[in-house]
C-alpha cells in the first residue's frame, strides 16, 4: 500500500512537473525587461478594449438629445482611449495582458523554459524521488 501511495505521489509530481512553465523571474530575465514585455502587453489590451468600445457604441442606435458632429465623435473616441488606457494599466483590466505576457514569455523564452522544467521533471522523476519504492 505504501508503494502504490508513493508511486501515486509521483506521479502526481510529475504531471505537475510537465505543467510547470518556467516564467520569466524563473529564466533570470531582467526586471527591465519584464516591464517592457508587461507594457506591451497592456498596451495592446488598451487597443483591445478601445475597440471594443468603439464596436458598443456603434451598436447603439444614434440620435436624441445632441446631434451628430465632429467635436462630439473625437471627444468619444477621447474618451474611448482614456478609458480604456485607464482599465487596462491601473487593476487586471480585463486580464488578457497577464495572459499576453505569459505567452511573449513563453514564446521568448521557450528553449530556456523547457530546458528548465525538463531539469526538473529529471530530479522528480528519479528513483530516488519516488517514496516507497526500492532502488
Amino acid at each position: 500500500m505504501i508503494a502504490i501511495q508513493g508511486l501515486q505521489a509521483a506521479h502526481t509530481t510529475a504531471i505537475a512537473g510537465l505543467t510547470h512553465t518556467a516564467t520569466a523571474n524563473d529564466l533570470g530575465v531582467s526586471a527591465e525587461e519584464r516591464d517592457e514585455m508587461m507594457e506591451a502587453a497592456r498596451g495592446f489590451e488598451s487597443i483591445f478594449m478601445q475597440f471594443m468600445l468603439q464596436k458598443m457604441r456603434d451598436a447603439v442606435p444614434k440620435g436624441g438629445l445632441f446631434k451628430e458632429s465632429f467635436a462630439g465623435g473625437m471627444y468619444e473616441q477621447m474618451h474611448d482611449e482614456q478609458l480604456s488606457r485607464q482599465l487596462s494599466g491601473d487593476g487586471k483590466g480585463l486580464g488578457l495582458a497577464e495572459m499576453l505576457y505569459q505567452d511573449i514569455t513563453r514564446q521568448r523564452f521557450g528553449r530556456l523554459a523547457y530546458q528548465a522544467s525538463a531539469a526538473e521533471r529529471a530530479t522528480e522523476m528519479s528513483v530516488g524521488a519516488v517514496p516507497g519504492l526500492a532502488r
